[in-house]
């Protein structure tokens, strides 16, 4: 895919994540299409990811939306679940997604466990 996107077939490269749902292509696309500053793109991208629910597909859009200044959508869309029910790495991630924001852990305070 490097060599692809290298050669300027970026077209190319966002197609195979369209037609095939090529995960891959679909992570390599956004990233060049972010680096250019076309996050609408990068969001059309994503979206077929997105809307199966798959956490990897939504902490990329969520990357998308920060590098966007979008920082608000971002941090709402993969907020820890207030129950509990949430692991220690969506958490690490979500304090990590803050960071970036630089908002570090202000206004984020993790949910208790569940369980004692």
């Amino acid at each position: 895919m490097g060599l692809l996107l290298e050669h300027g077939h970026l077209d190319l490269v966002i197609r195979a994540a369209a037609e095939r749902g090529e995960w891959f292509c679909a992570e390599s696309a956004v990233e060049e299409l972010c680096r250019a500053g076309e996050f609408g793109r990068a969001l059309e991208v994503m979206e077929p990811f997105v809307i199966t629910g798959w956490r990897p597909a939504l902490w990329a859009k969520a990357d998308i939306l920060l590098r966007a200044g979008r920082t608000e959508e971002a941090r709402d869309l993969v907020r820890p679940d207030e129950a509990g029910r949430t692991s220690r790495t969506e958490h690490r991630d979500f304090a990590e997604l803050l960071a970036k924001a630089g908002r570090g852990r202000r206004g984020h305070r993790p949910a208790r466990p569940a369980h004692r």
